[in-house]
């Protein structure tokens, strides 16, 4: 994932994550490339950092950058071969050091699942209605559309949409995104990306997929 914050030195990085090499580990590896430094000619001349993420050895789980902070990235869900996950992680560096820790979320998650999409938005409000109040939530978020997931045997394909509302306090939140008009249909392994609406909103295009 791209980041495009610049640090006190004006360096642009990169946070690169790769899935697993099909190898029984399972050990996807994770490369930081700092694109303003020289001191690495085997790397093209960046400096780079590379570790393990040991929690998450899966595939189909999906990145982006954290919106209260780019130099950091949020990572959601994949599968294993023997199960699909619904748990986030973040991960980022610490004097030149690669480091991962699990969030826990309040609110309703999306289901176990892989192969969905993840963007980040700038902005988005939600609100939650209980049996004796209703609570409005606003900030950064992320949202997740589709996926899928082995149910019994047949793979079943998702086409709901959930945010990720992140405060810069480091609290976050999973809602259920309401929407209306005609929804994509349910699949997985698809595009997606946030666009400037007309209206001053912003909206979530889904290219592609697969379903079966």
């Amino acid at each position: 994932e791209k980041d495009t914050k610049r640090n006190n030195n004006n360096s642009a990085r990169y946070l690169l994550i790769a899935g697993s090499s099909f190898s029984s580990a399972q050990r996807p590896s994770v490369s930081l490339v700092d694109l303003e430094s020289v001191s690495d000619a085997k790397h093209g001349g960046h400096r780079v950092i590379t570790g393990d993420f040991p929690e998450m050895r899966r595939w189909g789980v999906k990145a982006a950058p954290d919106p209260t902070d780019r130099t950091r990235a949020l990572l959601f869900g994949g599968w294993d071969s023997r199960e699909q996950y619904n748990d986030l992680y973040v991960i980022g560096h610490h004097n030149r050091k690669l480091v991962s820790k699990q969030l826990e979320p309040t609110g309703t998650p999306p289901s176990h699942r892989a192969g969905h999409s993840m963007t980040t938005t700038t902005t988005m409000t939600t609100t939650t209605t209980m049996v004796t109040k209703t609570t409005k939530r606003s900030g950064a978020a992320v949202l997740v559309f589709g996926g899928s997931a082995c149910v019994g045997g047949p793979y079943k394909f998702y086409n709901d949409t959930f945010a990720l509302i992140l405060t810069n306090d480091g609290k976050c939140s999973w809602s259920v995104v309401e929407t209306t008009g005609t929804k994509p249909s349910p699949r997985a392994q698809h595009a997606a990306a946030v666009v400037s609406l007309s209206n001053g909103h912003e909206g979530l295009v889904v290219i592609g997929g697969y379903n079966g």
